[in-house]
């Protein structure tokens, strides 16, 4: 039997303390998203009207998460924000 088949007929404690003993042991890790724009770029049209007061974080240097806390987004929201910019890409590390 998979893991997957063994933890889909698991309580959800149980998942949440797999991960916990992955992370501990390092045997799972995980991948952030850090978004950059195109210093020069301007606003193109069509873009989401919350865009503007992002653009000074999008450097590089904040992950997603950070500018999700920071600007009280939902990770979803802040993929429609970024998505709506074709001049700003994301690092995965």
């Amino acid at each position: 039997m998979s893991l997957a088949a063994l933890l889909s007929h698991a309580e959800p404690t149980l998942h949440r303390r797999f991960i916990q003993f992955g992370r501990i042991h390092n045997l799972i890790r995980q991948v952030k998203s850090y978004p950059f724009r195109q210093p020069e770029a301007s606003l193109a049209p069509g873009t989401h009207e919350r865009l503007a007061s992002l653009i000074p974080w999008l450097n590089g240097h904040h992950s997603t998460d950070e500018l999700c806390c920071y600007h009280e987004l939902s990770s979803k929201e802040l993929d429609t924000i970024l998505d709506s910019d074709p001049y700003t890409f994301m690092f995965r590390k």
